[in-house]
């Protein structure tokens, strides 16, 4: 932050608290505020009688120095005071007033003190305006998966059962397991292509800290699965190098597809209530085991508000799949 003291021509006599956005660009705002040199004066008063109070001067009792002789000996330290008091008072007030959300503590980039005026220009880190169009009638292509006849061989083989000998009957149900999973894919698919054309079509700056904390998370995960195959502490940091910039795009892919569907989800008042999340949980861990279902259903219960994001975004992807334009795709591609 610069602080500059210089004199500037008096254009503002008369100027009141006022606040201009001065636009955003890779994911800051920033704004200038210009107010009276009044406000800055009440500021230094303020700070001349805390000293007042404190400072021990001879030949005179704690708290009666006069103010002119402590405005002379600290004229430095009080207006340092004072403006970073202003700073303070001032920036939380222009948020206030713009109705911005910080989403990380303001950076003041100057101050300037003129005759008549103080101006200030600070950068806030802030959620995105994000105005989503054209997510009806999306066309996206629907890919055909065929479970063939090797397909469920091999899945035969893999729970141990004999692929020639199985009975009609389990052969079908595994081709109907296959056949669930081959859809579920297909849904993602149409998913992801959904996804890309609205980033496509949606070009904006993701806040920082929000990419910042994604990628941490997404490192997380891959340094917990990379370990978990045996790798070690010295070939993951080469990892890391390798991994970083597909990382990095990911998480700015992944925050702003978020902002985007949060932005459907109100326009379209797309919601999931408090108990819609606990139905999910308890859905999720009825299966399982006894012993590890009340410390599983603890860890959820800890993280509904995930589960009520990733419900809110399935609802999102359910409204755009169902007034999309699906067409078939070109070829058929056999699953496994």
């Amino acid at each position: 932050m610069t602080f500059d003291s210089g004199a500037m021509p008096d254009t503002s006599t008369g100027v009141t608290f006022l606040v201009r956005p001065l636009g955003t660009s890779h994911g800051l705002s920033r704004f200038w505020i210009e107010q009276p040199m009044e406000d800055l004066l009440e500021k230094e008063n303020e700070a001349l009688n805390r000293l007042q109070r404190d400072v021990k001067w001879p030949g005179f009792r704690r708290g009666g120095v006069p103010i002119p002789k402590i405005r002379q000996r600290y004229a430095g330290e009080v207006r340092e005071q004072a403006i970073m008091a202003l700073i303070k008072e001032s920036v939380e007030r222009a948020l206030r007033e713009s109705n911005v959300i910080a989403l990380t503590a303001p950076v003041v980039e100057s101050c300037d003190v003129a005759h008549a005026t103080v101006r200030i220009k600070f950068a806030v880190e802030c959620p995105p305006d994000v105005d989503v169009t054209g997510y009806k009638g999306l066309t996206l292509k629907r890919k055909t998966l065929s479970v063939s006849d090797e397909a469920v061989d091999r899945a035969l083989k893999e729970i141990g059962g004999d692929a020639a000998g199985a009975p009609t009957e389990f052969r079908d149900a595994v081709r109907k397991i296959l056949e669930a999973e081959a859809e579920r894919m297909i849904r993602r698919d149409l998913e992801s292509q959904a996804a890309q054309a609205l980033l496509d079509a949606h070009p904006f700056d993701a806040p920082p800290s929000l990419v910042h904390e994604r990628e941490r998370e997404l490192f997380h995960r891959l340094e917990a699965q990379f370990k978990s195959e045996g790798g070690v502490d010295s070939d993951w940091k080469i990892r890391y190098d390798q991994y970083g910039p597909e990382v990095r795009a990911e998480a700015e892919r992944a925050v702003r597809l978020a902002y985007m569907l949060a932005a459907i989800a109100q326009e379209e008042g797309i919601s999931v209530t408090p108990e819609e999340a606990t139905v999910a949980v308890r859905k999720v861990v009825n299966p399982l085991p006894a012993d590890h279902r009340e410390r599983s259903l603890k860890r959820l219960e800890a993280q509904k508000e995930d589960v009520r994001g990733l419900m809110l975004e399935d609802k999102v992807f359910e409204f755009i799949l169902r007034h999309a334009h699906i067409v078939a795709a070109a070829t058929p591609e056999a699953n496994g």
